[in-house]
């Protein structure tokens, strides 16, 4: 993002304009690129407007908000004189009904998970002493890495850049293959579903309607959720959050056993992040696993079960959000 942003600077332009430009970028790259930004504007006088749901960390830069609905603008203004009309337009996740409906949710399934024989039965995955590189004289990408993964739990997985999340992810799905190690799985053909940052590669209909029907979903059958997506719309001139959710409903098709996703709510707001939330957690009340590589703070806390961050091509150890976030200084709330 900072090579591209550097990119459009030497054209010396008068405006930028950015669409969605911290989405994928780590807590740390995100405060980096937000301070460019600043700087860019009070030194070289730059108008800079941005696209952006992480209103959370762009609206105390921002000196005009914009909130706009159904293609028209419904607000604009100062940030304190736009607040009242965004957050009742898309309320945050941490609202109380939001927390209300969630926790619920996260009690169902801890309570299942209490119930259950804490034995080798509850036990989905494996992973002992993973290694992995992408070429012969390349540092290794995932190192020494050892971890357990139960069934009914949703996992979210932290790192910077670079850190060997999607590799990892990779490996889990089978798309890759260790050179060291073992990935044991306790059934002996589970059924794997995986969303890739790119969901695009997901996609190969005409229309929606295809899609979905394509992927064996028929429409007494689709998730409640889809009634959003236009059925007859290209899925590729979807909008980024619509993309994210036509995506969810193909990979969940087959009733997987184990879903893995790949930086999932880059372009949702926090209306489609909500639904995305209920989903995922629907599937692990129902015994399924999720695991989860992400920079979305307050997403994982909201909606995931225990959180670890990846290092070095290794997870540091799973704990439950609270003790996550308690005890976290980068990945704070």
């Amino acid at each position: 993002q900072i090579l591209l942003l550097a990119s459009l600077i030497v054209m010396s332009p008068k405006l930028l304009l950015l669409d969605e430009p911290i989405s994928r970028l780590d807590p740390e790259a995100t405060e980096q690129f937000l301070v460019t930004l600043k700087r860019l504007h009070e030194q070289l006088g730059l108008t800079i407007i941005i696209a952006e749901h992480k209103t959370c960390s762009t609206i105390p830069l921002s000196d005009m908000v914009i909130v706009m609905d159904k293609g028209k603008v419904v607000s604009a203004g100062s940030p304190e004189e736009t607040a009242p009309v965004l957050n009742k337009l898309l309320p945050p996740l941490e609202s109380e009904k939001a927390l209300q409906d969630m926790s619920k949710k996260k009690e169902a399934t801890s309570e299942a998970a209490n119930n259950a024989n804490k034995s080798d039965s509850t036990l989905l995955v494996s992973v002992k002493d993973l290694y992995f590189r992408y070429s012969l004289k390349s540092p290794d990408v995932i190192n020494n890495l050892t971890a357990d993964f139960e069934r009914g739990c949703f996992y979210s997985i932290f790192g910077c850049n670079a850190a060997g999340k999607t590799t990892f992810l990779n490996l889990l799905s089978g798309l890759l293959k260790p050179q060291e190690g073992k990935i044991r799985f306790a059934d002996k053909k589970p059924r794997i579903s995986y969303m890739p940052q790119n969901v695009e590669l997901l996609f190969s209909e005409e229309t929606v309607e295809r899609e979905l029907a394509g992927a064996g979903l028929k429409k007494e059958a689709l998730p409640e959720y889809t009634k959003i997506l236009d059925p007859k719309r290209s899925p590729f001139d979807l909008s980024g959050g619509e993309k994210q959710l036509l995506a969810l409903a193909l990979i969940s098709a087959k009733d997987p056993d184990l879903i893995l996703l790949d930086e999932p709510t880059r372009g949702l707001d926090n209306n489609l992040a909500l639904i995305m939330a209920k989903e995922l957690n629907r599937f692990t009340e129902n015994g399924k696993t999720v695991i989860m590589s992400t920079h979305d703070i307050r997403f994982a806390a909201f909606a995931s079960h225990k959180c670890s961050i990846m290092s070095m091509g290794r997870l540091t150890g799973f704990k439950d959000c609270d003790d996550f976030f308690s005890g976290n200084k980068l990945y704070s709330l």
